[in-house]
């Protein structure tokens, strides 16, 4: 039994492969894989640079209360970038 191109099972998935199709009915797949493997790379890139400049600025902050000795803000700072969790006030 021959299955269609569109038909193909994933390995190991029931779920079948849907070909993406404009209006007047000609296959888009491979433009728009192509399209969404680039605005994933985008999207990757992006947020890569948004944890940089997060870590950068941290920093800057740890560095600034450890020169004004503010203890509580450096303690919070090393434990934020640790990723340990700081515990919370009991009310």
């Amino acid at each position: 039994m021959e299955m269609d191109e569109s038909e193909e099972h994933h390995k190991g998935n029931k779920r079948r492969k849907t070909r993406v199709q404009s209006q007047n009915g000609k296959i888009l797949g491979n433009k728009w894989n192509q399209h969404q493997n680039k605005e994933k790379k985008r999207t990757k890139e992006d947020q890569r640079n948004d944890k940089k400049r997060w870590a950068e600025k941290l920093a800057e902050e740890a560095q600034e209360a450890a020169n004004l000795e503010i203890m509580k803000k450096l303690h919070k700072i090393t434990r934020l970038t640790a990723n340990k969790q700081l515990r919370s006030k009991k009310t």
